[in-house]
């Protein structure tokens, strides 16, 4: 198909909603325009009945008038220099708080992967220990081919509806053949906001009828 002439129309939209916040999250009033979204400061929902003006984080209730959670953090026994009320360990320059558990290092973002260091993983109360299952039915490979497959593609296998999995080098450069084993890095990018991070693998197992991979997060050195 071909055009002659092909002209483009841009509409220019009304802005519903605009929020600015102080740092702990506390929305600057007079500023911006309201809507009626409440998923807002770090894609969490806030709570105005009764005019509380908390935010519900997925495992405790914020007041970012205080800046400090109402409730003791789930992880408290892992974190014993920190205090077990604080938001996003007080850190709220260079990291975001993730759940109502703890800080997470968003400038991680900005580094090549090479340059991260495994994040410790703490095996308290509250921790999520997440199991990722990939089931073949009726496969028309062998299982070799398969992890092949995997191996070389893995974003092909792993991403879905929620998250795209992207192979990359040291350097942060997507690769097209991941040829994955232990050491190499994906990028996870979950859809919704402040929610990529980069993963390291450290493990791979294989029998006579599975396999399967481990990833480890990976932060900033010395944040």
């Amino acid at each position: 198909m071909f055009f002659d002439e092909l002209t483009i129309t841009h509409t220019e939209s009304s802005i519903v909603q605009e929020d600015h916040y102080y740092p702990f999250g506390l929305t600057m009033k007079g500023v911006g325009k309201q809507g009626s979204n409440p998923w807002t400061f770090q894609g969490q929902e806030k709570q105005d009945e009764l005019d509380l003006g908390w935010i519900q984080f997925k495992w405790r209730n914020y007041d970012p008038a205080i800046g400090r959670f109402f409730n003791v953090d789930p992880l408290a026994s892992e974190f014993v220099y920190n205090s077990p009320y604080a938001f996003a360990e007080n850190r709220v320059i260079n990291g975001v708080e993730l759940e109502g558990l703890e800080w997470e290092n968003f400038m991680s973002g900005f580094e090549k992967p090479k340059n991260l260091t495994l994040k410790p993983v703490p095996s308290g109360k509250g921790v999520q220990h997440q199991s990722y299952n990939v089931v073949v039915a009726n496969p028309k490979k062998a299982l070799s081919d398969l992890r092949s497959t995997f191996r070389e593609k893995p974003q092909d296998v792993l991403s879905n509806s929620k998250a795209e999995f992207q192979p990359v080098d040291g350097n942060g450069n997507k690769l097209k053949n991941a040829n994955l084993q232990e050491g190499s890095f994906i990028e996870i990018g979950i859809f919704g906001l402040l929610n990529n991070s980069t993963v390291k693998v450290t493990g791979e197992e294989s029998t006579e009828n599975s396999f399967s991979s481990t990833y480890k997060p990976i932060i900033l050195s010395g944040t």
